[in-house]
């Protein structure tokens, strides 16, 4: 098994042995040495690990956004993230991480996409990502994006063969845009349950669940066992000196 880091070499071969033999996981260079399987006495499995040859394919900021190349170990935040904001729209940098970006100037281009800068200050700002200077932490607020885009939150996909790149990009931002709202909904009803949300809607929802939720009453009865007196204690020493006048009692010395 030959091919990039992180593209399912080893969870194949898991998968066609039926059990886990080969460690797997998503961080990129988790296979370190040749491993040998072997199936049954024609077939014998190899899994090695990932080449890396950007020359041929591709270049550095586009395997670490494919996570081909481990985010940990990025040293040029700026070119990854500016190949990403030629796909991701303004708006979904927005709508993610909850910030405002800089719009472009009067002289220059509506539709222009902003800038690394923009989006990684931005991002740094927000989150609270700042260095011992004193300026925001760009470096820190690009490795998060950069694993963001890797789990599948944004959205980064290249087009397949002989299809247009801004057409299939619109279909993937219109898919994204539907998973969104789905998720908000469910988000409605989360703020909902904990109360967070206020109108008359929400109080009188909150009034309907409360009132139909309630089931058949019933009293509730602590019972209270007979204790008997502890040893030693003045209870106990008077109850013993009854007991022995009830005994002796009738005895004339």
């Amino acid at each position: 098994m030959v091919g990039y880091p992180n593209v399912g070499k080893s969870s194949t071969i898991n998968r066609i042995l039926g059990e886990k033999k080969v460690s797997v996981s998503a961080t990129p260079g988790k296979t370190r040495h040749l491993q040998t399987l072997i199936i049954d006495p024609q077939v014998t499995l190899c899994d090695c690990p990932g080449l890396v040859m950007p020359s041929f394919a591709l270049n550095r900021s586009e395997m670490l956004l494919n996570g081909i190349l481990p985010v940990d170990q990025m040293r040029d935040h700026f070119g990854p993230i500016n190949l990403l904001s030629m796909r991701v729209k303004r708006s979904a940098f927005e709508k993610l991480y909850s910030v405002t970006l800089p719009q472009p100037a009067e002289h220059e281009d509506p539709d222009k996409p902003p800038s690394a800068h923009e989006i990684l200050t931005t991002i740094a700002f927000m989150r609270g990502f700042m260095s011992a200077n004193g300026v925001p932490d760009c470096s820190r607020a690009g490795r998060m994006v950069i694993k963001d885009v890797v789990n599948g939150k944004l959205n980064w996909a290249s087009a397949p063969p002989d299809y247009d790149q801004d057409e299939y990009d619109n279909l993937s931002n219109a898919l994204y845009r539907l998973i969104g709202t789905q998720k908000g909904q469910s988000g409605l009803a989360q703020l909902e349950k904990r109360h967070l949300l206020e109108g008359d809607n929400a109080r009188s929802n909150s009034l309907d669940k409360g009132f139909f939720s309630l089931g058949r009453s019933g009293v509730h009865v602590k019972q209270v066992l007979p204790t008997e007196p502890v040893a030693g204690s003045k209870k106990h020493q008077k109850g013993k000196k009854q007991k022995l006048r009830n005994v002796y009692g009738h005895l004339d010395y």
